[in-house]
């Protein structure tokens, strides 16, 4: 047997693809695929590695004959324990506290765009007061960014205790797949709606732009109309960037 046909028994019985055994070789996809198809040979240095990774000797890979030991990987059973399991209500209760979190996220984007927006709206009116609103255009902005790195922050948080679902492949049953579906699907049909809302407004919030720059307002003007294309971008990316954050989950398992 060549050494590309028994890397490729190695990788297959050890349940990886070609992408994981590539990452775990810090090498591409690619040059996997020409090691097994033998149209190249790993150098000695990953020959090594190959070997500790399989539990197999160097002498194996390179010559002919088969090891005298058990391959790692051999049994469904054995793959099966390595894959970790979830419940039914630990799924329901994840998709909950990930809508939450997605939901913390969006609003910390969308204050962002709110406190350009307030910067815009009391700088236009310094002239009544430069002192007093001259110093609120500066500081109501720095606190409403605060307000949002908490709220991004604690959308993070709450995910902490769910890092095992977000980082690692479950072994998911058919009925968990189905609720996972099903979810998916309802998510679709009730925010449908909000995503059209969502685009209309990003493009609407070009038209004070164009309104600025073919009236040639005057600064006042300009000031105000500012706040007009900030809040509309802000509530745009609540709606947009909320869903998709959302949506990305369901995509994971699907």
């Amino acid at each position: 047997m060549k050494l590309g046909q028994k890397i490729a028994e190695l990788r297959k019985k050890s349940g990886l693809s070609q992408e994981a055994l590539a990452e775990k070789m810090n090498v591409s996809r690619q040059a996997v695929s020409k090691w097994e198809s033998n149209q190249s040979i790993p150098d000695i240095e990953k020959i090594v590695d190959l070997s500790e990774l399989f539990g197999v000797t160097t002498d194996y890979l390179l010559k002919n004959g088969t090891p005298s030991f058990e391959l790692p990987g051999k049994t469904t059973e054995e793959e099966t324990k390595k894959i970790p399991k979830i419940s039914d209500h630990e799924i329901t209760q994840y998709l909950e506290v990930a809508k939450n979190a997605a939901h913390f996220e969006s609003l910390a984007l969308a204050l962002i765009f709110l406190s350009i927006a307030a910067f815009c709206l009391f700088s236009s009116f310094t002239f009544i007061s430069p002192n007093i609103l001259g110093t609120v255009s500066y500081v109501l902005p720095v606190i409403i960014i605060a307000i949002a790195l908490g709220c991004f922050i604690h959308g993070r948080l709450i995910m902490r205790e769910y890092k095992a679902i977000t980082q690692e492949q479950l072994d998911l049953t058919t009925a968990q797949k189905d609720l996972i579906n099903l979810s998916a699907y309802d998510f679709r049909e009730d925010n449908n709606q909000r995503i059209i809302i969502g685009v209309v407004l990003c493009v609407l919030a070009i038209i004070p732009l164009i309104v600025i720059w073919t009236l040639a307002l005057s600064t006042l003007w300009t000031w105000a109309i500012l706040v007009i294309t900030f809040v509309l971008l802000g509530i745009t990316f609540r709606i947009l960037t909320s869903l998709i954050t959302f949506q990305a989950l369901f995509l994971k398992y699907h």
